[in-house]
């Protein structure tokens, strides 16, 4: 994982043992940098799926839930309306 990807309050999840973690602090040692206390190469991204969309408090706005792996489907979309700002979010999957 590249640490210039991650910003403070990212979630990661940590290879060895799967677990999900907040990103709390990015320390930059020179020539060595660590996220939280873990190396960059031990961290992973997670993968971003329906359930997290929903958690931040998107809708999905077609009625199709978001499956990556579904040959024919064209697109999922999700919206976020907090009243000032609309946020628009298509998930493609990869074919």
């Amino acid at each position: 994982m590249e640490t210039n990807e991650l910003r403070i309050g990212n979630y990661i999840m940590d290879k060895k043992d799967e677990n999900i973690e907040y990103v709390y602090h990015i320390h930059d040692l020179g020539d060595l940098v660590l996220i939280n206390d873990l190396r960059p190469d031990a961290c992973i991204p997670i993968p971003l799926t329906e359930k997290w969309l929903i958690s931040f408090g998107f809708e999905n706005i077609d009625g199709e839930n978001y499956n990556p792996n579904d040959e024919f489907a064209e697109q999922f979309e999700y919206t976020l309306d907090s009243g000032i700002a609309h946020r628009a979010f298509i998930c493609k999957p990869s074919k």
